[in-house]
Parts: C-alpha cells; structure tokens; sequence
C-alpha cells in the first residue's frame, strides 16, 4: 500500500497553528525545519521556563521509589512537594496570567502551565472549578441546548475543570452500577443548592415523558450532530433565555444564603436523570493517577457541563477524569460560536456510517428524542453507480442533487461534518466499508481465537495476508473517489470507519514480522485516532508507542554504523536511510507531544515528563499483570536497590469481578 499520511497536523491541526505549538516548545516541524523563520509564540501568558524540547522525549531514573501498595510498580507515599496557592477563583488565574504576560517582553518565549494542572501529579492539590469562554445555546430546530465557544479557542486550550456534583469508584478497572452512584448521592443527603443544580439539569435535558416530535422543513446543512427532523419540547426553548453556566454550580447558590425554596429532588426522578446525564468508564487517567501514586479506578459521576456537550463523530474536545476532577480541552482551533462536541456511541464511532447512525439513534431516543429511521427508497442514483442501470444523461447538477438528497436521508441521526462526507461519497465505497467491516465483525474473531489456542502462527500469517487484501480494498476504493475528490482529512475520516481492521494489521504484522513490521500501519492508526478520537487515552498511547519504536528503530541503526564502520565515515546510503530514520523520531516526537497536549493542555518539561512516566509504568504494570494472570501466578517477589539500599518488592495479581466473571 502507497499511503500518504499526514505530517503530524493535517487540517483539524492547521500548518500554522501546528508551527506556532512546536514553537512554543522549542521544536520545528520537520518540513520547516531548514528555514530561518520563527514562528510566533502560540499565547504568552502560557509561557514558562521549563519547555519541552519536541525530540529530547527524555526518561527520568526510576531510581529512588519507594516500596509500597499503591498503583503499579509498588509506589508509596508521594513526595511532600510545596505547593502555590490555589486560585479561588476563576478570574484570579486569568488576571495573573495577563499581569504576568504584560511583564514579559517580547522576546519572551516560555511556555506558563496553569496552576490548576498542579493536580495532574499532587494527590494533595484541590483544582477548583474552572469555566472558560463558553455559554449556553438552544440553536433553532435542534432537539437540545448545547454548550458554545464564546471566544476564539486554540488546540489544547482549558474549557472547563468540573468537580462532579455526585461521584463514586469502583475497583480497579471496574465500572461501577449507577445504582450506587445513586445511593451515594441519596446518602449525602443533597441540600438546596445541589436541588438546585440538579433541577436546572433535569430541565435542560427533560425525561422522554417531556418530549414531543415534530417535523422540520429545514434541509440545510448543519454543523450540529443532531437531527433538524426531531426537537425537544423544554421549559427553555430557542425563543426563552437559557440559564447561565454560573447556575450549575452549587456555590453559586450557597453564597445566596438560606434557601428554603429549593425544589425537591426525590430518589425517582435523580434515577431518571443519571441514566441521561451520568458518566460512567473503567479507569481515572492513569498517567495522573500514576503520578500522584495513586491507584486508576473505575468510576461513575455526574459532571452538569459535560452532560450539556453534543455529539460528533469526530470531536473536538478531550476529556479526562483524575481523582472526582474532569477537565475538558479543546482538541481543535474553534472560531466564537463553534458547538462542542464529544463522542457519545463508544466503539460505534470506529463503524460505517449505517452503524454510527443506529448508535446515535438510540443515544437520542433514550435522552427521550424522538428519531425515525427512513424508510429504504429506490435510488437511482446509487443503481447508476452500482451497475449502470440509472439514468445515464444526468449532468453534474442533477448528480449533485440526487447525492445530496441521499446524503439527507443517510444521516437521519447524526448530521456532523463526518457523517455528511461519508454519505455524500459513492455507493460503491460505502459498500467496501461496509464489506470489510463486516469481514472484522464475523470472521475475524474465530480466527484469532483458533490461532491462540492451537499456538498455530501459519493461521496468524493467512489472517494477515487476508487483512492486507481489505485494507488494500479500502484504499483502492479512496483512490478511485474522484468526485468530489477528498483531501487527506477526509479519507482518514473514512478509513477510521474500519478502524479495527487498520488496527488488526498491525497486531498481526508485529506478531508474524516481528522486526521486519511495517512502521507506516501504526502511523495510519495514529493518524486516524488524531482526527476521530482526537486527545483520547488510546490517541496518547498510540503516540507514545509510535515514538518510542521511531527513536528505538534511530539508535539500533545509529549503533549499527558506529560498530560496522567505525572512523571510516558513512556511505551516501548510510546517511540517506540515518537521515530519514531522524525524521521519523523527530516526526514521532511531534505527533506525541500534539496528543499530550490535546489532552492535557499546556503543560512544563517536568509535568509532561512525570506523565509519560506514569503512563509507561502503568502500561507495564498491565502487560506484567496479563502475563502473571495466563501463568497462573498471583504473586511476584523483585529485589530493586534504591540509594545502595536494597529492598524488596511484592507484585500482587488484582483482577476484577467483571474478569473473573468473563
């Protein structure tokens, strides 16, 4: 396959914008990297001294943990580290950081971590809340209010730090029941102003019993994921004022007093509520949790903002939870007035367009919208391409139409800018994506489960040797697209559509090839995470991963040379391959530095550092875990020396009820 990916940024991540980032940490996109121009400071008020050069990627000693039984790697008690004052509120973080940038002077080229993102490594630090520029909108013919940009944001940049108004752990990667997320808040018996809060909640996005569907005349093409064809009947409609973001916090309505107006708020109606707004996942952040030694749990909260974020199926926000803390960044260079949205279907966005849809569908129908699949039409539009049988005298005009009347009918649930390309593409590709996804879903399975069992690598290699042939249908198909034709973006918004065979080949290509696998397969999956999961643990991850092989595949061959040839000097070959194999590590440090910062923000050397860190012993800890768990072992003794002392480390097997189960 001859596959042109994306240097790193792409259009979601602008030239531009990309340059002034890797500026900013003191590192130059490679395609820019022999010209004299400097790019300009992304933002000066979020300079500081300790920077992260783009390639240094450099891995603290692991010298100097101490033994204990908290999270991976036995690691104790947290260091006592001095702390800043908290900001109190909002606005204080803000004035400071302007004072702070009017004292700079221009030539000032540092990057300032927000003081809030002190809780990334200090279990001992309380972020308080944090709302950035946005503001509530209840759009014309959409079903539900949605949160807006109010104020031109850059990739990476802080909307919102939320502690959750109910919250509660599981076991380690455990999900916890709604139920008990339930009972807990029922026992903390809410006052008036978490009534409050949570009746302002149930009004913005009502019980089904509240809705009522209505038909829309409107065909225009929408920048919100949500169907025009269905509305919500709510006390707040697009004509009625919204209420302020600033009544979502219970503080707000503390600091009014005594309140004995305050609504009730009985057991049934927070059910109800939870099972539209709660959020529920396996796992905290495990760089953080990591960092501030501190086990990942599962757990289950309730989050008001982020209950009110739309959904797409190629997002612009992250989202990330350390302790009962979320914080939501931009993912995305939005313009005022940009919706922000977050994936709502799980797995499902990694599916074709008709499966996307479903998902979306039923999303909606439980918030109580109500959505109707069309019924199927003949189109002769898609026999034309099919067969040929269509009208074959149609100009461009009518073959504009037909496939934008389609397009219309295809996307009767999510209307984002993913779903609007990949029905608006030829029926022909849709099938191949279809196809192959279909092939993942009832063949795959059994394969790889037979190949595991018998130790058999002769089914693993005819298993890659039948991916290689799909992956070669889908870019066929991609290649041959030529009306519209689709730029880079767009064709890793469709091939993300059969993200899990792009994923199985690289599974199976380092499993069958080993040393001799294929680099360009995990930098397609990095790539299509970027533009659909954009700053997502698994986005993280694969970035790291993606670097680390990059620099190892660098000093293997840089060691090689160095033993081969010796003071003899290179050969044009030697520095040709030396030369491009830099690329590659400068391009992966790149790419991993831009999915850190979509998902954490701006952060300084040491903070960035710390959390590779975590990350990287929390990613051992499971391969350590996996492996004691298929050798029957639940107890591991190492011996580590620590200051010339040595000490003796215990590794207990933890497994879930959920794995026991299964």
């Amino acid at each position: 396959m001859n596959r042109t990916l994306l240097s790193g940024g792409g259009p979601t991540l602008c030239p531009s914008v990309r340059e002034r980032i890797l500026s900013s940490y003191h590192a130059t996109p490679s395609y820019v990297r022999c010209q004299k121009q400097s790019a300009q400071p992304l933002s000066r008020q979020r300079r500081h001294q300790d920077c992260l050069p783009c390639c240094a990627a450099s891995k603290g000693s692991k010298a100097g943990k101490k033994g204990g039984d908290q999270g991976f790697k036995g690691f104790g008690e947290p260091s006592k580290a001095q702390r800043t004052l908290a900001f109190d509120q909002d606005v204080d973080e803000e004035v400071q950081a302007s004072a702070a940038a009017n004292n700079n002077d221009d030539t000032d080229e540092e990057i300032r971590q927000r003081p809030a993102y002190q809780m990334y490594t200090d279990a001992g630090y309380k972020a308080q809340r944090y709302v950035g520029p946005l503001s509530l909108k209840h759009p014309e013919g959409e079903p539900l209010p949605t949160l807006f940009t109010s104020a031109p944001v850059l990739p990476g940049e802080l909307l919102a730090l939320l502690p959750a108004l109910g919250f509660v752990t599981g076991g380690f990667l455990q999900v916890p029941e709604l139920e008990d997320l339930h009972a807990a808040m029922m026992e903390e018996c809410m006052g008036p102003p978490q009534r409050r809060v949570l009746d302002i909640l149930d009004s913005l996005i009502p019980p089904p019993a509240a809705s009522t569907s209505t038909t829309s005349t409107d065909t225009s093409s929408s920048t919100s994921s949500a169907p025009s064809s269905s509305t919500r009947r709510t006390p707040f409609g697009p004509s009625q004022p919204l209420p302020s973001l600033a009544t979502l916090d219970p503080k707000f309505w503390s600091s009014r007093g005594r309140d004995t107006s305050a609504p009730d708020f009985p057991s049934r109606r927070l059910m109800s509520l939870l099972s539209r707004a709660a959020t529920a996942d396996d796992s905290q952040d495990a760089a953080c949790m990591q960092a501030r030694h501190q086990k990942p749990l599962g757990y289950a909260g309730l989050w008001p903002e982020l209950s009110l974020l739309g959904h797409s199926c190629a997002p612009n926000t992250s989202q990330l939870v350390v302790a009962d803390r979320l914080l939501l960044h931009a993912t995305d260079e939005l313009p005022a007035g940009t919706p922000l949205t977050r994936n709502r279907v799980g797995p499902s966005v990694m599916a074709p367009l008709s499966v996307r849809q479903s998902a979306v569908a039923e999303y909606l129908r439980d918030r109580g919208v109500e959505v109707q699949e069309p019924p199927e039409e003949e189109d002769a539009m898609a026999r034309y391409e099919a067969d040929g049988s269509g009208p074959a005298e149609e100009d461009e005009a009518e073959v504009a139409a037909r496939r934008q009347k389609r397009a219309e009918r295809l996307t009767y649930a999510c209307r984002c800018a993913r779903c609007r390309l990949e029905a608006g593409v030829s029926e022909e590709l849709r099938e191949t994506l279809e196809a192959v996804f279909n092939w993942y879903q009832d063949e795959v399975a059994a394969v790889w489960s037979r190949a595991n069992q018998e130790q058999d690598t002769a089914l693993l290699r005819g298993l890659l040797k039948d991916c290689e042939t799909m992956v070669v249908e889908v870019e066929q198909s991609l290649a041959g697209e030529s009306s519209p034709p689709l730029d880079e973006e767009q064709k890793h918004w469709l091939r993300a559509s059969v993200y899990d065979v792009y994923d199985l080949l690289v599974t199976l290509d380092e499993l069958v090839n080993q040393d001799g696998s294929d680099p360009l397969y995990l930098q397609t999956c990095l790539q299509l995470l970027r533009v659909v999961l954009p700053g997502s643990d698994n986005h993280v991850e694969v970035a790291l991963k993606n670097e680390t092989l990059a620099n190892h595949r660098f000093q293997i061959f840089t060691e090689l040379l160095s033993r081969e040839r010796g003071d003899r000097g290179h050969t044009k070959s030697d520095r040709k391959k030396l030369a491009a194999l830099r690329r590659a590590a400068d391009e992966g440090s790149e790419t991993r530095l831009v999915a850190l910062l979509m998902r954490y923000g701006w952060l300084s050397q040491e903070t960035m550092t710390k959390l590779i860190e975590g990350l990287e012993t929390y990613m051992e800890g499971l391969e350590q875990a996996s492996a004691m768990e298929a050798q029957g072992v639940s107890e591991l003794t190492r011996e580590i020396e620590v200051e010339g002392v040595r000490v003796q480390i215990v590794d207990r097997l933890e497994v879930s009820e959920a794995s026991r189960v299964g």
